[in-house]
C-alpha cells in the first residue's frame, strides 16, 4: 500500500472536523484504531466494500490504503478526505485494509491497524482477465504510464454481432445485446430482472486487469463463449492474457494466450 498524496489508491481524513467529543486519553496513547467492514471478512467480485472506523479520536486524522491481491486495484471509489470510504472488489483473493493514526501536523502514523476481506467467485460464473505486457516493463496499471488496453467478452448462443471475418456470417463479438463487453456492461438475457444477467464489473482501460465479468444464473444447456480482443496495444507490442473461469467455485480453465 502507499500514502495518499492526492493520488486514489488511499483515502485520508485530513481536513475534517473530528468534532468535540472524543477519546483525548486515548490519543495520549495513540492505540490503534480498528477497522470495520460491513459486510464482514468475505465478498464476491464487484461487491462494494463500506469500511469505518471504530472510534474518532480527537488530536489525529486517519489515513485508509489497501494492499490487493495480484492483479487487483488499489482505488477507492471516493477519494476525498472522509471516515468511512468504500471500494469495489475486482479480483479473487485477500485484500488487505490498513487505517493509520496520525497526529495533526505529522506525516507518520503513530499507531496502524489491519483488517483482511477474502473474494471468492461465489455461485455460477465467474470470468477473469488479467494481462501482462512485456513491452511496458514493470508499468502495472494506474498513474500516466502507457500501457495496452485488452478486453474481456462474454458471448451468449444468440450473440451475432460484427462480421469480422468477411464469410457473411457474424462471430458474435459487440453484439448490442448478446456480448457483455466495456460497451455492453449489464445486458438483459433472460427473464425480467437483473439476477439473471451477466455483469462487466470492472472495465480496465489503462492496463493489467482485472476484468472481470459475473454470471450468476446460466442457463442450462446453453454453450457461451468467452474472448478478449486486444483493443490498443499503444505500441508496446504483444500481451500475454490470462483468463480464468470459475464455475460454482471450482476452477474450469485457467489459460494464458499471447495476443498481438
Amino acid at each position: 500500500a502507499a500514502d495518499v498524496g492526492g493520488d486514489a489508491i488511499g483515502v485520508d481524513t485530513a481536513g475534517e472536523d473530528v468534532g468535540d467529543g472524543a477519546a483525548e486519553d486515548a490519543l495520549a496513547a495513540c492505540e490503534p484504531v480498528e477497522v470495520l467492514v460491513a459486510e464482514g471478512g468475505g465478498a464476491v467480485p464487484g461487491e462494494i466494500l463500506h469500511l469505518s472506523p471504530a472510534e474518532i479520536l480527537r488530536g489525529v486524522r486517519y489515513r485508509y490504503t489497501v494492499e490487493p491481491p495480484p492483479g487487483g486495484r488499489h482505488a477507492f471509489e471516493d477519494d476525498r478526505p472522509i471516515y468511512t470510504p468504500t471500494f469495489r472488489v475486482t479480483a479473487l483473493g485477500t485484500y488487505r485494509f490498513r487505517l493509520d493514526v496520525i497526529r495533526l501536523g505529522e506525516d507518520e502514523p503513530c499507531a496502524t491497524s489491519a483488517t483482511e476481506v477474502v473474494v471468492g467467485p461465489g455461485g455460477g460464473v465467474l470470468v477473469e482477465l488479467s494481462w501482462r505486457t512485456p513491452g511496458a516493463g514493470d508499468a502495472t496499471g494506474g498513474g500516466d504510464a502507457v500501457r495496452a488496453d485488452l478486453d474481456l467478452h462474454l458471448a451468449h448462443p444468440n450473440a451475432r454481432g460484427y462480421d469480422l471475418d468477411g464469410d457473411g456470417v457474424g462471430e458474435g463479438w459487440f453484439d448490442d445485446r448478446w456480448d457483455v463487453y466495456w460497451a455492453n456492461l449489464a445486458p438483459n438475457w433472460a427473464a425480467a430482472g437483473a439476477a439473471d444477467d451477466p455483469e462487466l464489473f470492472a472495465d480496465d482501460p489503462d492496463g493489467g486487469g482485472p476484468e472481470v465479468i459475473v454470471f450468476a444464473a446460466p442457463e442450462a444447456e446453453r454453450v457461451y463463449r468467452v474472448g478478449v480482443h486486444a483493443w490498443d496495444d499503444r505500441g508496446l507490442g504483444p500481451s500475454v492474457a490470462r483468463v480464468r473461469v470459475v464455475v460454482n467455485g471450482v476452477v474450469a480453465l485457467d489459460r494464458e494466450t499471447e495476443l498481438a
